[in-house]
């Protein structure tokens, strides 16, 4: 974990993925190893710098751009560095109100506007959303009935939306969304729109199945983590902030 973390915090980061990956899984680790207080400290203070620098990212009409003062989006990074920003809230630390606040009408837009089109699968993406407003305690019930009867969601949009539900309080949409899916089992086309190779997608998903309170499943995709961590292949920076963040989650 602290080597990973190491590359992380050292990484030349810049766009909106890489300064989110930075910080998230610090967000946990005083959860998880015994810190000393410069630790402590030093973890504090990237968080806090990361908050603030993402104010700098984000447009007129509430959206994350990819860069500061930039036009250019990508919709994973923006609900990616939201969700960072949801739960550094939760975890007590101070998040400018107009900055979270006009990025979840963004969001809440978004999901109602999608739609199950032709192209390219934009169903994780979507699912994601829907499960990181959830988290937020904005769930889009509607949005999440209209992606659920589509039948255009992948398996990884199906176990975001079950998540979702399940914290929007419905349990029984939550079972009926993931019926016949095997949790350990990944059937999902990696994408570069979401950032993600099969490390990203394993932490994605365990970090799924702790919001469903899958703890046995949970345990199998940890091992499945550790092994692609340890297996020498490169990673890129949002597939490690996952494994780490999501590992940290299960061990807190």
């Amino acid at each position: 974990l602290a080597q990973h973390l190491d590359y992380l915090v050292n990484y030349p980061h810049g766009c909106l993925e890489q300064t989110t990956s930075a910080v998230f899984p610090q967000l946990y680790l005083p959860k998880l190893l015994k810190l000393d207080p410069e630790r402590q400290k030093q973890v504090e203070h990237h968080i806090k710098r990361a908050i603030a620098k993402l104010g700098d990212f984000q447009s007129s009409n509430g959206n994350l751009m990819y860069w500061p003062g930039s036009t250019e989006a990508n919709d994973w990074a923006s609900i990616y560095a939201g969700h960072f920003l949801i739960e550094a809230q939760k975890q007590g630390y101070s998040v400018p109100l107009g900055l979270l606040t006009a990025w979840q009408a963004y969001q809440a837009k978004q999901a109602q506007d999608w739609t199950a089109g032709s192209g390219e699968d934009t169903s994780s993406t979507q699912a994601y959303r829907l499960y990181v407003l959830a988290t937020a305690g904005k769930p889009q019930l509607g949005a999440m009935n209209r992606l659920r009867e589509s039948g255009k969601a992948n398996p990884q949009a199906r176990w975001l939306l079950a998540a979702g539900y399940l914290l929007a309080g419905q349990a029984e949409a939550a079972q009926q969304t993931t019926q016949g899916l095997v949790a350990t089992e990944l059937n999902t086309p990696t994408s570069e729109q979401t950032f993600s190779q099969k490390l990203g997608q394993l932490g994605l998903q365990l970090e799924t199945l702790l919001a469903l309170k899958k703890v046995q499943d949970a345990e199998l995709v940890v091992q499945q983590i550790a092994a692609e961590l340890g297996s020498g292949t490169a990673h890129n920076t949002h597939d490690i902030s996952w494994a780490l963040l999501s590992v940290a989650h299960y061990l807190s």
